[in-house]
């Protein structure tokens, strides 16, 4: 559990078909080895029909709490999780897998809507490097399964939603506080066959896995959409600003990708009113991260209609002094800034990591 909490505090190979359960925990028995630190509480009770592991916290707190599950001699052959939750409000989680120093603990983010149950089915390849100073800058190192020392179950608020933090300052994020209740079923980790890693471009999202796996800064909310103004799948932001000029953005993690190689950002975008879109990253340096990596506004028209933006990486390094190593990269956002207030719609879809073709010599 020491190893568990050590990761939160700090955090913030593709697989094939799977064959069998690592894992399968249905809490019809018990809490299954399933525990919390800090005060939080955590049992078990039927809930529509199933039983449910029931998770109460209070982030009023000031003390980190999650859901945490010990493995004791690793977790081999893993390749896939899978569970259902339901939170009592919109909020996104941290799943981590936890790895002994000086290994690192990798985790994901999924975003859940408020008193709705969500089905998540995450990958291994899903799974990046905290943002830890203590990290290599080459974030792509593969997760020794061998070493493996739990799963842990997180709420962002703890961290990203702090009224300290500079992204809960920049878009104006008010803190949740409070009791809070996070019901669990069906904790399944899958085994399978790795597959090798491509090369070229990445593709980041294309929004069509049934999930969410951003996290969003300002205030509004976000859906999946299978049909869009895109003519694609597309995660749709409704941003609800009290003001001209007010940023409500997407952040994603992007140490999960092998992004060596890669050449620049590419997404298709749409927004029902005219506004502009800024896009950052995040970079870790020798000297420490960099988030002021953002690119000017980029204009766009309204009227639901698409357009391709494709962002070298040396648009974002323009002025900066800094050449932006691809294997470095650590966060992605996407902001949209509107020309007034209210509310306005804007629609994200089919990120991509790009390449460059070979120079013809």
């Amino acid at each position: 559990m020491k190893n568990i909490v050590a990761f939160f505090i700090c955090c913030w190979f593709a697989v094939a078909q799977d064959s069998e359960f690592l894992i399968h925990h249905t809490f019809e028995a018990g809490l299954s080895g399933w525990d919390t630190p800090n005060g939080a509480r955590v049992r078990t009770a039927a809930s529509e029909g199933q039983h449910s592991l029931v998770f109460d916290y209070d982030l009023s707190s000031g003390n980190l709490s999650f859901l945490g599950l010990e493995t004791k001699k690793g977790i081999p052959g893993f390749a896939r999780m899978r569970f259902r939750v339901k939170v009592d409000y919109d909020t996104s989680l941290i799943v981590g897998i936890t790895e002994p120093k000086p290994a690192l603990g990798r985790s994901a983010f999924v975003s859940v809507r408020g008193g709705v149950w969500e089905q998540f089915d995450l990958k291994l390849s899903d799974f990046g490097p905290s943002d830890n100073p203590a990290d290599p800058l080459d974030v792509g190192l593969p997760v020794d399964l061998d070493r493996v020392q739990g799963f842990g179950i997180s709420d962002v608020a703890y961290t990203f939603r702090n009224p300290a933090n500079s992204m809960a300052s920049l878009f104006g994020i008010e803190a949740p506080s409070g009791k809070h209740t996070l019901l669990l079923q069906d904790f399944q980790v899958l085994k399978g066959t790795a597959e090798p890693t491509k090369i070229g471009s990445v593709t980041v999202d294309r929004f069509d896995r049934g999930m969410l796996q951003w996290i969003l800064f300002g205030k509004g909310h976000f859906t999946l959409m299978e049909s869009s103004p895109l003519n694609e799948p597309a995660v749709e932001v409704v941003a609800k600003t009290e003001h001209m000029g007010q940023p409500v953005a997407l952040y994603r993690r992007m140490t999960n990708f092998g992004l060596d190689g890669t050449d620049g950002i590419e997404f298709d975008v749409a927004s029902a009113d005219p506004s502009a879109i800024v896009v950052s990253l995040g970079v870790r340096t020798p000297e420490g991260m960099r988030n002021d990596l953002g690119t000017t506004p980029i204009p766009v028209i309204g009227g639901r209609t698409p357009a391709h933006i494709k962002l070298p990486y040396e648009r974002f390094a323009a002025g900066k002094e800094i050449r932006i190593i691809p294997s470095a990269i650590v966060t992605l956002t996407i902001a949209r800034v509107g020309l007034k207030a209210g509310e306005n719609a804007f629609w994200i879809g089919n990120v991509q990591a790009f390449q460059n073709p070979p120079v013809k010599r």
